[in-house]
């Protein structure tokens, strides 16, 4: 089984861009604070998970226990915090492959000091975009 590369990629593209934009802005113009309405869709994807994969993910409006509660935060602070290493990842340049491009945040890797230099305007300049946006 052959691994995708950045399987989220494709859940972003330029006319869902513009569509959720004009939301946003809908959002504003009606009084209605997108904060808000990014927690009810956050929550409404926890339950959704919670039906497709209740061994993975419990029901957050069902956690009765302290322990429960503890359990489900940690679960997903692992989670957040493993997306915030994969942006570090990225800064390093994934076209170097995750291993090597991993040395932009790992201070104990041999190429740490090359990776971390670079303007990140030029870095910007050279990401193809298509990964994020198509």
């Amino acid at each position: 089984m052959s691994q995708e590369f950045n399987a989220c990629a494709k859940l972003v593209n330029e006319e869902d861009y513009n569509a959720f934009s004009l939301q946003y802005d809908g959002l504003l113009k009606e009084g209605i604070d997108p904060f808000k309405e990014m927690l009810k869709f956050q929550l409404k994807l926890q339950v959704d998970l919670n039906s497709k994969l209740p061994y993975l993910n419990p029901n957050p409006t069902e956690l009765k226990t302290i322990g429960e509660k503890i359990d489900w935060q940690k679960k997903n602070f692992d989670a957040i915090l493993d997306e915030y290493r994969e942006l570090l990842t990225s800064m390093g340049g994934m076209s170097n492959g995750s291993k090597k491009a991993s040395a932009a945040w790992k201070t104990w890797k041999s190429d740490h000091q090359k990776l971390e230099k670079p303007n990140l305007k030029l870095i910007l300049m050279k990401i193809d975009w298509k990964y994020f946006l198509s």
